[in-house]
């Protein structure tokens, strides 16, 4: 949502990712949502190694903190 809300204003935006996607559904159309809009995040943060590689696959130009 804050990356659809922000979108255009010339703002960096951070996100945290706060689960793993292979634990947690989150349902189709968060899904899409997710994978549409995490590309214009500027940095993501997530949790562990897994939910990182996860993310990679969703956002191949990006540098990632992993809270492990």
């Amino acid at each position: 949502m804050t990356l659809l809300a922000t979108r255009g204003l010339g703002l960096k935006v951070i996100i945290s990712e706060r689960i793993d996607p292979a634990y947690h559904d989150c349902g189709r159309t968060w899904s899409l949502l997710r994978n549409a809009t995490y590309p214009w995040a500027d940095a993501i943060v997530v949790q562990s190694n897994k939910a990182r590689q996860w993310i990679e696959e969703i956002v191949k130009k990006r540098d990632y903190v992993c809270n492990t």
